[in-house]
């Protein structure tokens, strides 16, 4: 009878507030490299927002930076706290940024998903459900007249719990509701999305990633552990972008077409300093087009299903 009341006072608790605030720590690493940062989240009624902090490494953020997810439109906004500016991509269409407006030219052949529910576990004092995914697939990108095939192994095992108000994280971010325009690749994320969908709020994830290409092998593992839940009231202004900033896009944000447009005058201690620069860069080989838009295709890939 105690059980119950408990419960009951639990359930009459969460329903007072109306949205879910949240910290935890995310790591990676990449072959040789480790990279880590602090995310806080919150959400309420369809929207979601995660700020980074203590970013180290290359994760591809800067601490401040955060992304709104709205519900409503299925949109995420990317904001630049330093820049003043946002970058905006609908997810449900998201193809065409994956292809660099028509630049590359990606494919996915031979998706597996398989899911193998395991052993409930205690995460940080929450009791979760837990299961295992395992997607396989390989992918090809042709850029100009290069191509590159590669053969994707990962694993995500996933923990979540009933614990939190996750019903404030709308259902098509939460179980991560992208689509990309390609029937194959979309086949595993539906399916990723359904193994997703009685987990709860997931507390825990460990992603671990092989990529075979031209004959060398890459590995990655991804860690992320939330720290705190707590159930509150949040102001509807955490989910707005700040007046005033500039929305641009992933081809031109608003610094760099400043900086095309308006070079900088050089000082005689600038041009010196510049000469130095190239000078110690000139031995360093500097990526191809290729290898940017492989490893941002790829990194991107990889973010469906963490």
């Amino acid at each position: 009878m105690k059980r119950i009341l408990m419960l009951t006072a639990i359930i009459a608790a969460q329903s007072l507030f109306a949205g879910v605030q949240w910290t935890a720590k995310s790591s990676q690493q990449n072959d040789n490299k480790s990279s880590s940062m602090t995310i806080t989240g919150y959400a309420q009624g369809g929207s979601v927002r995660e700020e980074f902090s203590d970013v180290k490494g290359e994760l591809g953020f800067k601490d401040g930076n955060y992304y709104l997810y709205n519900g409503k439109n299925n949109t995420v906004a990317m904001i630049d706290v330093k820049e003043k500016s946002y970058i905006e991509l609908p997810l449900d269409n998201i193809g065409g940024m994956m292809t660099m407006g028509g630049a590359m030219q990606m494919t996915v052949s031979n998706p597996q998903v398989t899911v193998k529910v395991l052993a409930p576990e205690t995460v940080n004092g929450w009791q979760c459900k837990h299961i295992l995914i395992t997607t396989t697939y390989d992918m090809e990108m042709k850029i100009l007249f290069m191509t590159s095939k590669s053969h994707v192994e990962q694993t995500q095992e996933l923990w979540g719990t009933q614990a939190a108000a996750s019903k404030e994280m709308f259902a098509g971010f939460k179980n991560k509701a992208f689509r990309t325009g390609m029937k194959e690749l979309d086949s595993v994320i539906t399916k990723n999305m359904q193994a997703n969908a009685d987990l709860g709020f997931v507390v825990k994830s460990i992603t671990k990633q092989k990529n075979t290409a031209d004959g060398k092998t890459t590995m990655s593992t991804s860690e992320m552990t939330v720290q705190t839940i707590d159930n509150k009231n949040l102001s509807d202004s955490l989910f707005t972008v700040p007046t005033g900033y500039e929305k641009t896009t992933m081809e031109a944000p608003a610094s760099s077409r400043e900086t095309q447009s308006k070079p900088a005058k050089e000082t005689g201690d600038s041009k010196a300093k510049s000469e130095k620069e190239t000078d110690a860069d000139a031995g360093k080989s500097k990526p191809s087009d290729k290898d940017v838009a492989e490893k941002a295709a790829k990194e991107l890939l990889k973010g469906f299903f963490r």
